[in-house]
């Protein structure tokens, strides 16, 4: 699940940081739903299906106009019950990348300031954050790597010359 959670992460950041979803993890929502359906359907990783294997890929159905996907069939009861758990773990594990993200909302904003100061974030970067002891650390390193911000910083704390 903690794959599902990373795919629909961004979705998540896109809810929680601009208060609306994009098109933009369309791929990533797209390989968290085969995941879900492999894991409900041929896995048997579903409480609410149970231990089953259904819908086996199928060559004898590969390239058939008239079969909607690869896969074996399976009742309309069982579809119904596997659309439905599908949908039930995606909303979960969205609802839970959501909440992740809402709770390191300040480290992710940190992260945020991080990156447009210096375009890269080094791994001691990120553990700092995580750890809290980041940020003071982290303002003085950004200040030594780029020597322009410093001399801004000099010139915007000297007194203006009388002319």
């Amino acid at each position: 699940k903690t794959k599902i959670r990373t795919l629909l992460g961004g979705r998540a950041a896109e809810k929680v940081f601009i208060g609306e979803v994009t098109t933009g993890a369309h791929d990533d929502l797209k390989r968290a739903s085969e995941i879900i359906r492999r894991m409900t359907s041929e896995f048997g990783m579903s409480e609410t299906l149970g231990l089953i294997s259904l819908g086996q890929q199928n060559d004898m159905y590969v390239g058939n106009p008239f079969v909607k996907n690869e896969y074996a069939p399976v009742s309309e009861s069982m579809a119904q019950k596997l659309d439905l758990e599908m949908k039930r773990i995606l909303e979960e594990e969205f609802e839970t990348a959501c909440r992740i993200l809402v709770d390191k909302k300040l480290i992710v904003e940190k992260m945020v300031a991080v990156l447009l100061e210096k375009e890269t974030i080094e791994c001691i970067e990120i553990q700092n954050l995580f750890e809290d002891k980041a940020t003071e650390t982290l303002i003085e390193e950004i200040v030594a790597v780029d020597e322009s911000l410093v001399t801004q910083t000099i010139k915007n704390r000297l007194p203006e010359a009388d002319a």
